[in-house]
């Protein structure tokens, strides 16, 4: 009666042992990769601004190019206008916005 109790408790205990053996493996396999190697970069340097520069001059410069996106956006919006407006009915604009079409 005393082997059949044995067998009984080795049986229950199966999962934990391979579980014991499975991180053991996890283990030696980590292991034995041997050390990793440190990795390596390039190191590049910022542009340096343009620190000289009055503010004036950049904020004029930051302007301009505002002012190119706006009227590009503008181009847009007016051809998407043209596109989905009805022929002959006049484009819907929200109040205060001024129409760059010339009449």
């Amino acid at each position: 009666m005393l082997a059949s109790h044995r067998g009984l408790e080795i049986r229950q205990m199966r999962p934990v042992y391979l579980l014991i053996l499975g991180l053991g493996l996890g283990y030696l396999t980590g292991t034995a990769g041997g050390r990793p190697v440190p990795a390596t970069a390039e190191v590049t340097e910022e542009p340096r601004r343009e620190a000289l520069k009055a503010g004036s001059v950049i904020n004029e410069t930051v302007l301009r190019e505002i002012s190119a996106t706006l009227k590009r956006i503008e181009t847009r919006v007016e051809a998407i206008e043209k596109n989905t407006t009805p022929a002959g009915a006049a484009p819907v604009r929200a109040k205060g916005v001024p129409s760059n079409s010339k009449k």
